[in-house]
């Protein structure tokens, strides 16, 4: 009897993530926020075929669901000091399962730490990952990846210093629960569909059709949303697309004489359309914005980045 496996198609990868900022830590009462993330991926269909004995024919075949891992993890992170700028750290623990041809199941648990030190227009971070146990099938047990990341960030505002001479502010908000759990460093790290936001360069990295989802509730009634989508188009490059939207609830509106009238919703709207490629062995990307601002009245502007 023998038994192969063939067809896997339908690969994808699925993230929910929830922050829940804080108004003290649980350790120096400073700053800090908690969070729990899902992570699965699917790794499509396998049509498993098992032939007679003297392999003449087909004994039977079977459909199976080729791979699926699963990570559960919850974090917490706070500011730690203040010295010549913010230090910030945190800590994830982590759960890990991973199924094959519905049959065989490995898990372990893990941990991942990390620093990040903001001062002025910089910003500097370290995360070392997967440190945990073993995960075994059957007999043999394989390691977690271990890895270092190693990150850097610089923001200069580009023309007057002024405040309030710049739109837009939104635009700087972030996207995904990921990059917000390492402070904001992850322009040289951009492995994800949120890549779009930070780094367009890194959508080359990605190398399957990609979601991400983010939503963030914050006080009153002021929400913010993200979503993008990324497509590898081979040889042709990679195409992604972004949306972010700040809401600002409703707003009673009140004139000079203190009379109310009615409520408006101001909000902000952006979408981004982003390709990447390869050149020469060097990654580069591209967006180009549509930006709209509402409060009565409806403002709109375009913009581009390149990474």
């Amino acid at each position: 009897m023998q038994c192969t496996i063939q067809n896997i198609v339908d690969t994808r990868n699925e993230a929910i993530n929830l922050i829940f900022p804080l108004k003290k830590g649980l350790l120096l009462h400073n700053k800090a926020s908690i969070g729990i993330g899902i992570l699965a991926y699917q790794g499509g269909d396998i049509e498993k075929i098992v032939l007679t004995e003297d392999e003449s024919s087909i004994k039977s075949r079977e459909v199976l669901k080729a791979k699926g891992d699963y990570q559960i993890g919850l974090s917490y992170s706070e500011e730690i000091a203040k010295y010549s700028g913010n230090t910030y750290a945190g800590v994830m623990v982590k759960w890990i399962q991973s199924t094959l041809v519905e049959e065989y199941r490995a898990s372990a648990f893990g941990i991942d730490m990390g620093v990040l030190h903001k001062v002025g227009g910089f910003g500097l971070g370290i995360a070392i990952q997967n440190i945990g146990t073993e995960r075994k099938f059957i007999k043999a047990g394989d390691s977690l990846p271990f890895t270092i990341r190693v990150g850097g960030s610089y923001e200069r505002k580009i023309g007057k210093n002024d405040v309030g001479t710049s739109t837009a502010q939104f635009l700087k908000l972030g996207a995904g629960a990921r990059a917000s759990g390492m402070g904001d460093t992850f322009v040289g790290i951009s492995d994800d569909p949120t890549a779009i936001y930070w780094n367009p360069a890194g959508l080359n990295q990605i190398e399957k059709k990609s979601v991400s989802f983010m939503h963030a509730a914050w006080v009153e009634d002021i929400s913010y949303d993200w979503v993008s989508y990324v497509h590898p188009a081979g040889e042709a490059g990679v195409l992604g697309i972004g949306i972010q939207y700040l809401s600002y609830g409703d707003i009673r509106e009140i004139d000079e004489t203190g009379l109310e009238g009615n409520n408006f919703s101001p909000s902000d709207f952006a979408t981004t359309i982003s390709f990447a490629e390869e050149i020469y062995g060097t990654s580069v990307g591209f967006n180009m914005k549509y930006i709209s601002s509402k409060i009565k009245k409806k403002a709109t502007a375009f913009a581009i980045d390149i990474g």
